[in-house]
């Protein structure tokens, strides 16, 4: 049952969060934020925190209110981290191929999502902000509910399966390339999730990746720059 439900969380919940992304009402917000006095870090922020809601906070309290007995079983400590110290290299890493790979026209002209000329300390914490809390459900329901509920019911290949190929569709919309990607990545990630038997290093991963191709984005895009204000 917890499986059914985890699979059907990052189904519909993505499903949905598609169509919020996409809804023209939300849409014309963005293209019309200033004439409507909206800032596009509060749509911005919209965005995540829905994310957060939907992919993170329902699903766990749905699955925890109905199977607290479960409760112990979807790796929300640290779990073996300290064993594998060394992973923590990872993030460090891939800060720094972001570098040079967000010095790519087809990397920043869809990052970061805010598409501000000048970027101010305020706007940077907005958007580390929205990053985290959205990761933050994203990772707990992907790499913790879903990955370790088909895990245990039945087994690593179909777990990794089930959970890269719903990771990777729900990529489609930004492009054949971050498509693809994901599944390297999200192979990757679910190993780390195995390996530690937590969520929270795949989590720390993830936003280094997010954050960096934010970040470096910026510094690459020359109708970009980072203000000191």
């Amino acid at each position: 049952m917890v499986t059914l439900i985890s699979i059907f969380a990052a189904i519909i919940g993505n499903l949905v969060l598609s169509r919020i992304y996409n809804s023209k009402q939300i849409g014309i917000l963005f293209q019309n934020s200033q004439n409507r006095n909206i800032p596009l870090t509060s749509i911005f922020l919209f965005h995540k925190i829905a994310g957060f809601i939907i992919l993170g906070l329902i699903p766990g309290f749905f699955v925890f209110a109905v199977f607290p007995q479960n409760a112990a079983l979807f790796e929300l400590s640290i779990g073996h981290i300290k064993e594998y110290w060394y992973l923590l290299g990872l993030p460090v890493l891939i800060v720094f191929i972001n570098y040079f790979l967000a010095n790519n026209p087809a990397i920043f002209n869809r990052y970061p999502e805010m598409r501000f000329s000048e970027w101010t300390k305020t706007k940077l914490a907005v958007s580390v902000f929205g990053w985290t809390i959205y990761l933050l459900g994203y990772e707990f329901l992907f790499r913790g509910l879903l990955f370790f509920s088909v895990y245990r019911s039945f087994g690593l290949l179909v777990s990794l399966a089930v959970n890269v190929i719903i990771y990777s569709a729900v990529h489609i919309s930004k492009g054949k390339s971050e498509m693809i990607a994901a599944v390297p990545f999200g192979i990757l990630l679910c190993y780390i999730s195995l390996l530690t038997e937590s969520f929270i290093l795949p989590f720390v991963i993830h936003l280094s990746l997010a954050l960096s191709t934010d970040f470096f984005s910026i510094h690459h895009n020359p109708e970009m720059k980072l203000v000191h204000s």
